[in-house]
């Protein structure tokens, strides 16, 4: 479940054969491969290759339910990107699928990587106990998890449901003006974010489309 970083630099001219080169040859167990690529400005003098990460600094971790999925691979590029640019070093642990104890037992692997605090993508309660129970920070990502203080979660970060129901609602009211019809739902079933902005789309809906 480790996660490394190779540097390497780009010449311009050439990067998109470079890319595939670099993929291809990879030996992955899996179908496909990251490629993190720094975003910041360059200025003269300046490496277009990822830093060098000194051991001594600290590793920060994300675990992830679906890690293979597209938007996944988004978000984990993300959470990698910023690490790097952090100068820590970063691992990435997850399932292919939604079960609770094979996502838990994954985690618990970050016990023995020195990880220094972890990001997770789900609340999955036993995971967040055994991390938090080891002396590790975690923070939750995109699900509420309830209890918070009890299971030992050390932040809550998500979107706000009322606001980003808003947003859709407002979008789907302009592209319907003047239409009838109904709007397809989809939810996970067992998160309270995607639960509430799915309850609090659904009453704008009917004020704005009645």
């Amino acid at each position: 479940p480790g996660f490394s970083f190779t540097r390497i630099s780009l010449n311009q001219d050439r990067i998109g054969e470079e890319v595939f080169r670099i993929i291809s040859q990879q030996q992955h167990p899996y179908k496909s491969a990251d490629l993190v690529i720094p975003a910041g400005p360059l200025r003269r003098g300046q490496s277009a290759g990822a830093p060098k990460y000194n051991p001594a600094e600290k590793k920060l971790a994300i675990a992830m339910y679906l890690k293979d999925h597209p938007t996944m691979r988004v978000a984990r590029a993300g959470f990698l990107n910023n690490v790097q640019q952090m100068g820590y070093q970063a691992e990435v642990v997850g399932t292919p699928n939604g079960d609770d104890a094979s996502f838990t037992e994954v985690v618990k692997t970050l016990l023995n990587m020195d990880v220094d605090g972890v990001a997770m993508w789900l609340a999955v309660p036993e995971a967040i106990r055994l991390v938090a129970g080891a002396g590790i920070p975690v923070v939750c990502l995109h699900a509420i998890a309830e209890e918070p203080e009890r299971l030992g979660v050390r932040s809550n970060i998500t979107e706000d449901p009322l606001a980003v129901a808003r947003e859709v609602s407002a979008f789907f009211a302009r592209q319907l003006q003047g239409r009838s019809g109904s709007i397809a739902l989809t939810q996970s079933g067992d998160n309270l974010l995607e639960t509430g902005i799915t309850r609090e789309f659904r009453r704008l809906m009917r004020e704005a489309c009645p």
